[in-house]
């Protein structure tokens, strides 16, 4: 069994390697600021524990990410996890396709307003 600390840690390695190696404040750093124990929480158990399942691969958990901040319209935090999913190996191919898969599912509008400020389309790796 894992203390909280040790979640705390693992969560602090998972957040830099959505980073592409730079531990960031996400998408959202003054609401860190104003709530610092949301993100003790969300680094123990979401980014220390959820994120670590045996089941899912970090590409398959960053598609199912997307896939529910797109439907939601959460723009900003699609923004970062776009970053995070090229970061995590994805190719800009492969957030499309999810993207485009799950329009059709969630709603064209939502994958229109997730692909419009898209990062992809400046990445290096293309495809």
């Amino acid at each position: 069994m894992t203390t909280l600390d040790e979640r705390w840690q693992k969560g602090i390695e998972t957040r830099t390697k959505f980073g592409g190696g730079t531990l960031t404040g996400g998408s959202t750093p003054s609401a860190w600021d104003m709530a610092p124990d949301l993100e003790r929480i969300a680094g123990e158990f979401l980014f220390g524990s959820i994120w670590h399942g045996p089941a899912l691969t970090d590409k398959q958990r960053e598609m199912v990410t997307l896939t529910c901040l797109t439907v939601l319209k959460r723009d900003n935090q699609v923004r970062r996890h776009l970053g995070n999913a090229l970061n995590l190996g994805l190719t800009p191919i492969e957030i499309i396709e999810v993207l485009m898969h799950s329009s059709f599912y969630s709603g064209v509008p939502a994958t229109l307003d997730a692909l419009g400020p898209s990062p992809i389309r400046y990445s290096k790796n293309g495809g």
